[in-house]
């Protein structure tokens, strides 16, 4: 693999994983009518990426053999795009927002793209989606489609047909959730709303409905040895699962709760908010 690549590759995905990479941004087969190909590129280890002479390459490792959401593995890199503009135009149009990015690549045409790769993976595809959508939120110059986590970006180091060499332009590594979250929170007013929480009317209170081991932790503490994100978020799950409102639900939990350098309460309560609203989400779609 050429050095650039596997700078590259080292900053997106962990040894061992799998990724989609592809001439094409799509999954493709054999045509129906038999009379020619689209071409149809499995997820494949990371040292196969030159292999196949690919362009680009899912910026989330995927399992299977199609490109979709449903097959990520690790919800850990955001993809945001520029396609506007001179590319010297588009670079400072990042930089001036702050957006602390991991990698930026150009695409050998007309656009920059920008990874924001997490140094710890975020537990669940709602936690992703939230954040990514927050963060498209922030740059209204941004291709506003990039808002799903199979997505793909340019592979540096490979020539593109017809154009040229798509490049490394810079390569930061990767961002802490604070760091991520301190960007974020300059912009509230670009946070995602939830339609549905704001406008629904929850039942009675029922505790008797709560899963069993909420009900011990709330006595003995939880154990967090399965990640404390992915842990707070089932938590709140539970919560608005049986009726209770976020206020309700933070009042309960913050006496649990002990905010530490790497899990501020910031983040704490976003993973606790999510798990909620998760679960109204789905308590609103079985009233319907």
């Amino acid at each position: 693999m050429r050095e650039v690549t596997k700078k590259f590759v080292d900053v997106l995905f962990n040894p061992g994983e799998h990724v989609y990479s592809s001439p094409y941004g799509y999954t493709s087969k054999r045509s129906e009518d038999g009379k020619g190909w689209d071409f149809y590129w499995p997820s494949r280890p990371l040292e196969q990426i030159e292999k196949d002479n690919a362009l680009l390459v899912s910026i989330n490792p995927l399992k299977g053999d199609v490109r979709t959401d449903e097959n990520v593995t690790a919800f850990r890199s955001f993809l945001v795009e520029m396609d506007d503009g001179l590319l010297s135009e588009q670079k400072k149009y990042i930089d001036d927002s702050g957006l602390p990015y991991s990698l930026c690549v150009f695409s050998g045409g007309k656009s920059l793209h920008f990874a924001v790769t997490l140094d710890h993976d975020l537990p669940t595809y709602e936690l992703w989606k939230f954040h990514a959508e927050w963060i498209l939120n922030t740059l209204p110059k941004a291709d506003p489609l990039t808002k799903n986590p199979s997505r793909s970006i340019r592979i540096p180091g490979i020539l593109r047909p017809g154009k040229k060499m798509q490049q490394l332009v810079e390569c930061r590594g990767r961002v802490s959730y604070d760091r991520l979250m301190a960007y974020l929170s300059r912009f509230p007013e670009a946070r995602p709303k939830d339609e549905v929480e704001e406008n629904f009317e929850f039942k009675e209170e029922n505790a008797a409905g709560m899963a069993g081991w909420v009900k011990l932790g709330l006595v003995q503490g939880f154990d967090m040895s399965r990640g404390r994100n992915g842990t707070w978020f089932s938590i709140g799950y539970e919560f608005g699962k049986c009726g209770y409102d976020l206020e309700t639900t933070f009042e309960t939990l913050a006496p649990l709760f002990t905010a530490e350098s790497t899990f501020p309460e910031r983040e704490w309560r976003t993973a606790v908010s999510n798990g909620h609203k998760r679960a109204v989400r789905k308590y609103w779609r079985q009233r319907e």
